[in-house]
């Protein structure tokens, strides 16, 4: 199914020694020609363009050394780029730039310099290129440190054509340009390249629109990537953020493969002709991708996508939150968490539950809330990451008691890793024997009761009344007996539909979460006590 991926990795990594040597002896030439007399008609143009501050370029223009001005621009980028210093920014009008109008491939940007276009700029073509990292490629444009790219439409049609090429670049910003019709890759990044990468057009190109591969990083956002090939696909140990793009109708949305870290937000990935996002295993390592956490959902939309929205073929678990995705269009371990919104107006499915006003004043307190889908699911279970979470936000001034543990099940970049060690260490919640939490794991009422109890120290009860007050008090495990008699006389326990009726070890739903936690606000005077029948009294 990825063979055209693995063939690309073949072809990348193919080496080519006559053009090793080729390059080596233009690098020779170039070094030769700098010892040349600073009265040369190049030197002379050199000095010229750095007293410019905007180098023009027109099809209309001549590449005589001089030129270069609004009044006599250069006929060529190629021309332009040569003169080019640092802070020199290069205009070009509209028209077709190619290698039968004068230009040489690939063009390359010294640093420090810009490449502004107008409506109309079209370049075109691509040449040989020696790269540190994939050795001999056929390329349209590389640009060097601190550059600026924007107003292009950029494409090579010739056999493994790349558009921009960034080795080990910083600091590199490209904006509202199109790369389209390119046979590999829209634009690659390799090295330590850095890019700020937005409002880009990428379409039509074989390969991918971008590929980010090595130590490679920045932000890439904002773009469009249609009908072109995968839409990003980022390896390595590539660590870019892609943040609020479209990526609609390519063969995969994005392919994730070796070690790479990306961090995805906001995105649009919908009717791609195979899967939205493919997160593959191999012999150098597994992404790690940052599909969202509690302070920082994911907020990426995946629908429509032909074969699968997600299809994670690493065997690893993935955690995704805050991201709109059915579950049914998801292969692989991947597990969904969704966040709530603090909204507590317009909740669909709270109408008339027993909760109800224990829910709403939660929400608007900003400590549970709604789904994106404008319901609250009140009878879904919670799990221990879930509840600690809630936690969290209803007791964030609480102080610590108890210095961290760390969990073997709970790694740094766990959606709720913050939340677990804050409630731990405040003395809500701890972990079982071998150093677990079992974080994903649904949490029982009595778990539920005996957190609060202890994160407060609430005292009191009489553990021998119990049976007076439940019928089903011998399902009470018994480490939990004296925190279940602290929490009925401090009215923390509300039983629906039968308030004789405990039910310890079955499953909290996401309505009693919010009751107990309600309640024990009000035990703590941080909230104004809620008239309900169901509350256990002693």
């Amino acid at each position: 199914m990825y063979k055209r991926s693995l063939n690309l990795i073949a072809v990348l990594t193919l080496a080519s020694p006559s053009l090793f040597f080729l390059t080596s002896a233009y690098a020779a030439s170039d070094r030769f020609s700098n010892n040349s007399s600073s009265n040369s008609p190049t030197n002379l143009s050199a000095k010229v363009a750095a007293a410019q501050t905007i180098l023009y370029v027109a099809p209309t223009g001549s590449d005589s050394a001089n030129n270069g001005t609004q009044l006599a621009p250069f006929r060529s980028i190629t021309a332009a780029l040569a003169q080019a210093q640092p802070g020199v920014m290069v205009q070009i009008a509209a028209g077709s730039y190619t290698k039968d109008s004068g230009e040489t491939f690939p063009l390359k940007i010294p640093s420090g310099v810009r490449l502004q276009g107008t409506d109309g700029v079209i370049i075109a073509g691509g040449g040989s290129f020696f790269s540190a990292t994939f050795t001999g490629q056929n390329v349209a444009m590389v640009a060097e440190s601190n550059t600026q790219i924007s107003g292009i439409t950029l494409t090579n049609s010739n056999p493994r054509g790349y558009g921009l090429w960034l080795e080990s670049a910083k600091n590199v910003t490209i904006t509202n340009n199109t790369f389209t019709g390119s046979t590999h890759d829209g634009i690659f990044l390799t090295g330590d390249a850095n890019a700020t990468i937005t409002n880009n057009l990428f379409t039509k190109n074989r390969a991918s629109g971008i590929s980010a591969v090595g130590l490679s990083s920045g932000e890439i956002s904002n773009n469009t990537f249609d009908d072109t090939g995968f839409g990003l696909s980022i390896g390595q140990k590539s660590s870019v953020n892609v943040i609020n793009n479209r990526i609609v109708n390519n063969v995969d949305g994005i392919v994730l493969t070796n070690a790479t870290i990306p961090t995805l937000r906001g995105n649009f990935i919908a009717n791609n002709n195979r899967n939205g996002l493919v997160i593959l295993k191999d012999r150098n390592g597994q992404p790690s991708p940052n599909l969202g956490t509690v302070d920082s959902p994911g907020g990426n939309i995946f629908e429509g996508n032909k074969l699968k929205d997600i299809n994670n073929a690493t065997g690893a678990n993935m955690i995704a939150v805050g991201n709109k995705v059915d579950a049914k269009n998801v292969t692989g371990l991947v597990e969904l968490i969704a966040v709530d919104s603090p909204a507590a107006d317009g909740l669909t499915d709270i109408k008339g539950h027993w909760a109800e006003a224990y829910i709403v004043a939660l929400a608007k307190q900003g400590v549970i809330g709604g789904f994106n889908d404008g319901t609250f699911k009140p009878d879904d279970p919670v799990t221990r990451a879930q509840f600690a979470a809630i936690l969290s936000k209803a007791f964030a001034s609480k102080a610590t008691v108890k210095p961290s543990t760390t969990f073997k099940d709970v790694p740094e970049n766990f959606w709720a890793f913050k939340a677990i060690e804050d409630v731990q260490t405040k003395g809500f919640m701890s972990g079982f024997k071998n150093e677990v939490f079992l974080p994903s794991e649904n949490i029982p009422r009595v778990q539920v009761l005996v957190a609060l109890v202890s994160g407060w120290g609430l005292k009191g009860g009489s553990p021998d009344k119990l049976d007076k007050i439940f019928d089903d008090v011998s399902q009470i495990p018994d480490y939990a007996i004296n925190a279940i008699a602290a929490a009925t006389v401090n009215k923390l326990v509300l039983n629906y539909p039968n308030n004789k009726m405990l039910e310890p070890k079955r499953n909290a739903t996401r309505a009693e979460v919010a009751a107990f936690v309600y309640q024990t606000l009000v035990n703590r005077g941080q909230a104004v006590a809620i008239r309900s029948n169901y509350v256990v009294t002693q």
